[in-house]
């Protein structure tokens, strides 16, 4: 095989293929796998078990043909490279290398892999699928991943889960003391039964996904594909079944308030310095008018601020959190007022904004 790639294309490129190459891996081999597409382009792929990625590149190609050169080694000179010029690559099966060559000074002489010895990554099946916009698949990923769990004990939340009613999708995350869901629009051909992404893959599109054009979605019964652009990411599916959402989302509640967030998430952060520093605890006292945010640690003493409420319809009641829950949900809400929708102080509290298709559930503690 050879080919010319201009050296800013590859080594852009090669940036997308990071999570991949550098992550944790099962496979027994970091392996990058270059062949031609015909020829005006070539493709790289790599696969850690988990997600496997394939990338189109614009090239000159002169001569067809496969080879595997080692990711991480291939990755770093690639990066490596002078900027605004064309590297050359040639492979030849005698003495299983790959030569680089830029310009006149520089040569690099790479060994490669036996292509029998690398994973292959799945082969895409365009049958259940959903359409939308990069953009809004990002953003959802964005407003759910915060509450993916991170032990691996529960495998099942170590994930966001992913369904499709009525032409909507929807994603939900939950560690078991807070869950977000999300639910937006789509063009989708009735996937039906939900899915569950692993954080990992959830991690990586966020950082792929862009602000223009679409992105198609395929599943199958072990693999999800993610087609957009020049890039097509194939994810293994967590295995384990994901509780039901929907009996833990409240829907009857004794009392709304709503606050300015910006000025409630100022005082939560002036007020947890004084924060128990074993689990975050702090008071929130609601009253008609306000809520008191209180802080009281037994080894530096206590802090506490009054926030105005912009609403309210109830007289009051003390509940505590782990601060650091609320902040997380301050963070993904865009609009300029946080409504809090209250039971009781051990109840699940739902948490929104604006936005009616997505809620945050946070569960209150004992201090």
């Amino acid at each position: 095989m050879k080919f010319v790639c201009e050296t800013d294309l590859i080594q852009k490129n090669i940036s997308y293929l990071q999570g991949v190459i550098m992550g944790k891996s099962s496979a027994p081999i970091s392996a990058l796998l270059i062949e031609s597409t015909g020829t005006d382009s070539i493709t790289l792929s790599s696969t850690d078990l988990t997600i496997g990625m394939k990338i189109k590149i614009p090239a000159e190609v002169e001569k067809g043909g496969k080879f595997v050169v080692p990711s991480k080694k291939f990755s770093d000179i690639i990066r490596k490279l002078p900027p605004r010029d064309k590297v050359t690559a040639e492979s030849s099966e005698e003495n299983n290398k790959m030569t680089l060559k830029v310009s006149k000074s520089i040569v690099c002489h790479m060994l490669g892999y036996n292509i029998n010895e690398v994973p292959d990554i799945p082969v895409l099946k365009k049958d259940n699928r959903f359409e939308m916009p990069q953009k809004l698949l990002k953003d959802m990923m964005l407003k759910t991943s915060y509450a993916i769990a991170k032990d691996e004990i529960r495998y099942a939340l170590n994930g966001a889960f992913i369904e499709e009613d009525k032409g909507k999708i929807s994603m939900v995350a939950t560690d078991g003391h807070r869950l977000s869901f999300i639910e937006k629009q789509a063009d989708s051909k009735g996937i039906g039964l939900g899915i569950i992404i692993p954080s990992k893959t959830i991690s990586e599109l966020v950082k792929l996904l862009g602000e223009e054009g679409n992105v198609a979605c395929y599943i199958s019964d072990t693999n999800i594909f993610f087609e957009f652009e020049n890039i097509l990411l194939v994810s293994r599916l967590l295995d384990g079944k994901f509780p039901n959402y929907k009996q833990i989302i409240p829907r009857k509640f004794e009392g709304i308030f709503t606050v300015d967030k910006a000025v409630f998430t100022q005082a939560i952060d002036r007020v947890s310095v004084f924060a128990y520093e074993k689990n975050g605890g702090m008071l929130f006292n609601v009253k008609k008018d306000v809520i008191e945010v209180i802080a009281r640690s037994p080894e530096f003493g206590d802090a506490q601020e009054i926030v105005e409420l912009a609403s309210s319809d109830f007289d009051g009641m003390e509940i505590s959190f782990n601060f650091q829950y609320l902040m997380d949900v301050f963070r993904i809400i865009d609009s300029a007022t946080i409504e809090f929708n209250v039971i009781n102080s051990s109840s699940p509290v739902l948490i929104k904004g604006e936005d009616a298709d997505q809620i945050n559930i946070v569960m209150p503690m004992r201090l």
